[in-house]
């Protein structure tokens, strides 16, 4: 049997109830109050850095060397050089004077000074390695200058020291020998160190003070 089509159930009193039409609905993601089309917000302003906070670590400057401190060592470098040409030994026997420098070169009596040279000659011509110690010292300073660097001079300072050493020697050695030969003419003639072997002596300890303190204050900053 066929069932009877079911009617909308209506109360007493009340209008037949009438379908909607299809309303036209807002596009999927509108709302009420928002403004058509998309507007990117605004980049935040960096913050401040509150106190305390992590700072990178400042960068270090380099200060610049003073090149300066090198025409020190260079004064005691032309002392040195000049002294192996000045005189290192003063003989003097029966009014007969003679006058030897570090390169051996002799002034004065050719007798004396054979005299001299047979009793041991103590460092009449060690005046070329006191030279030769200037000349590497001299290159030493000169690139440096050129340079601005501070390693020359730390080279500078083993010179030095050789340079100290040897000339001490010579005016011990020298010494020696010069009064030996005193003692060997009976007391009839005196001798010293010539004024060579301390100048040499000198400029050898400025080498070695100049280069130190080229070394130490290179890179001081200047007030």
């Amino acid at each position: 049997m066929s069932q009877p089509p079911q009617n909308n159930y209506q109360q007493p009193g009340q209008p037949p109830y009438q379908q909607q039409p299809n309303a036209a609905y807002p596009p999927q993601g509108y709302y009420q109050g928002q403004q058509p089309g998309y507007q990117p917000q605004q980049g935040y302003a960096p913050q401040p850095a509150y106190p305390g906070a992590y700072a990178a670590p400042a960068q270090r400057v380099k200060v610049p060397g003073n090149r300066n401190l090198y025409f020190i060592p260079l004064i005691g470098v032309i002392l040195l050089a000049a002294g192996a040409f000045l005189p290192w030994i003063n003989l003097t026997i029966q009014n007969q004077s003679i006058s030897i420098n570090g390169m051996g070169s002799v002034s004065g009596n050719a007798e004396l000074a054979a005299l001299y040279n047979s009793a041991g000659g103590g460092g009449a011509k060690d005046g070329v390695i006191a030279l030769s110690l200037a000349v590497i010292s001299l290159i030493l300073v000169l690139v440096g200058l050129l340079t601005k660097a501070r390693g020359w001079a730390i080279a500078t300072i083993v010179f030095g020291v050789f340079s100290i050493g040897l000339m001490a020697y010579e005016v011990f050695d020298v010494n020696r020998s010069t009064n030996k030969v005193a003692t060997d003419s009976a007391g009839l003639g005196s001798s010293s160190g010539g004024i060579g072997l301390y100048v040499g002596l000198a400029g050898a300890i400025i080498i070695l003070i100049g280069a130190i303190v080229t070394v130490t204050f290179f890179r001081k900053k200047q007030a």
